[in-house]
């Protein structure tokens, strides 16, 4: 009986093993974009283009998120954390999670301007490996301390 049992545990092992070899590829999950992508910032008066916002205040379907967890995924783009802001440089990607997104956009001069988006992916891909892509996009106008 125990040498029945070794048989076909080492004809599994044996099995799954091959699956490299016949094209089946290991079973991972890969995201192949961030799911927010914020293309664009402009003045809202003049349209000039703002090249850096911070972003604070994340959260994703009501749940705070802290910074450092959003600056650590993967892919983000063009993504840097100083303290407990992230800064964006345009055009920028962040954060895996789809649902509901809520966060506080500034840049030096501007008033801050809170998102809130619903973020899903475009597309969906549950072969094996799986995989996710398609940005949610977001340009975003700020206006200037400067305008009532």
């Amino acid at each position: 009986m125990m040498a029945a049992c070794r048989v076909v545990l080492v004809s599994t092992i044996g099995v799954l093993g091959a699956c490299d070899r016949f094209g089946a590829g290991p079973c991972y999950h890969e995201f192949r974009d961030p799911i927010i992508r914020i293309q664009s910032a402009t003045d809202s008066s003049s349209g000039r283009a703002i090249l850096r916002l911070a972003v604070t205040n994340v959260s994703v379907g009501g749940q705070p998120i802290a910074p450092a967890f959003v600056a650590e995924q993967q892919p983000s783009s063009r993504i840097t954390l100083l303290t407990d802001t992230l800064w964006c440089d345009l055009a920028c990607g962040f954060g895996t999670m789809e649902g509901v997104w809520r966060f506080d956009l500034s840049a030096s001069g501007y008033r801050s301007k809170t998102i809130q988006l619903s973020a899903r992916y475009a597309e969906f891909d549950g072969g094996c490996p799986s995989f996710n892509s398609g940005s949610t996009l977001l340009r975003v106008q700020l206006r200037s301390l400067g305008v009532n």
